[in-house]
C-alpha cells in the first residue's frame, strides 16, 4: 500500500499543472515551471561560490548534488516506515498509530530549531493540544484489555519507543 501511495506522487506536479492551466488567476504554466526551476538551483546550490570554470562541472556537481539530496531523502522517508514496521510486532496498533501522529508535535519543534520559526502560542496550543489527544489514546489504551500488545507481541513499551523514533525521524524528514 504504502508503494501506491508513494508512487502516487508521480502524478502530483502534472495534475496540479493541468488544473491551474483551467482555473482562472493562476500564472502560466511556464512560469510556475520558472518558479520551480529557481526553487531547485536555490535549495541545491552550493554553500560557496560558483568557484568552477567550466560549465559542465556545475552542472556534474549540480547532478551529484541532486543525487545526494535524492538518496538523503530516500532514507530519511524509509526509516519512519521501518520504526512502524518493527514496533507493529511490539504493540498495539492503536499506541504505535496515536504515538507516530505526535509528529506534528516533533516538527513544530525542529522547525523553530532547523528553520528558525518563530515561536507562535496559536500553533504551539494547536500541537500541544493534538499531543495530548494522542497521550490519551495511546495511554489510555493501555488499560482496556487487549490493547496492550498483539498476540505475538513481546514488549510494548519497546514498541511505542519504536513508534516515537520513527515519529521523530518523520518530523525531521518533514522539516529538514
Amino acid at each position: 500500500m504504502a508503494y501506491l501511495t508513494h508512487s502516487g506522487h508521480l502524478v502530483l506536479l502534472p495534475l496540479h499543472l493541468l488544473t491551474s492551466a483551467f482555473l482562472p488567476g493562476q500564472a502560466p504554466i511556464h512560469e510556475q515551471l520558472n518558479v520551480l526551476r529557481g526553487v531547485l538551483r536555490h535549495r541545491f546550490r552550493k554553500s560557496d561560490t560558483h568557484s568552477t570554470s567550466s560549465s559542465g562541472r556545475t552542472r556534474r556537481a549540480w547532478t551529484a548534488r541532486l543525487a545526494w539530496t535524492g538518496i538523503k531523502l530516500s532514507v530519511l522517508s524509509a526509516v519512519p516506515s521501518c520504526g512502524w514496521y518493527l514496533a507493529s510486532s511490539l504493540t498495539s496498533m492503536t499506541a504505535i498509530t496515536s504515538i507516530f501522529n505526535s509528529f506534528a508535535f516533533w516538527a513544530y519543534l525542529l522547525s523553530i530549531k532547523m528553520l528558525g520559526e518563530p515561536p507562535s502560542a496559536f500553533k504551539l496550543g494547536s500541537v500541544v493540544l493534538s499531543t495530548v489527544g494522542v497521550l490519551v489514546i495511546s495511554l489510555g489504551g493501555a488499560a482496556v484489555e487487549g490493547s496492550v500488545a498483539p498476540a505475538g507481541g513481546s514488549s510494548p513499551l519497546v514498541g511505542d519507543l519504536l513508534a516515537l523514533g520513527a515519529s521523530l525521524s518523520f518530523a525531521y524528514y518533514e522539516v529538514w
